[in-house]
């Protein structure tokens, strides 16, 4: 399962990292934290199926993958926002 949580992991950051628009962007978020199919979400389900000692373990390395997409979600869309927002400013003059 951990394999599976760095595959997933590494995907979210790529696809996040070559997202072009907050669209895509806010469409990749839900793809992977979104309550209902996220695919990060998604893997804290199956948590139940593991062993009571490894539980605490992939919950935690869960958890600090979550806080890496979650950053890379923020920080790529404050630099879209500053693109679109120059992008627009350049179009007004």
């Amino acid at each position: 399962m951990t394999e599976e949580l760095e595959r997933i992991e590494a995907e979210a950051l790529r696809t996040i990292g070559d997202a072009p628009s907050l669209k895509e962007l806010d469409e990749a978020d839900i793809a992977y934290l979104g309550r209902k199919a996220g695919k990060l979400t998604g893997l804290l389900r199956n948590i139940g199926s593991l062993s009571p000692d490894q539980k605490p373990l992939f919950g935690q390395a869960l958890n600090e993958a979550k806080a890496r997409v979650e950053a890379a979600l923020t920080d790529r869309k404050a630099l879209l926002a500053d693109a679109e927002r120059s992008a627009r400013e350049l179009a007004e003059t």
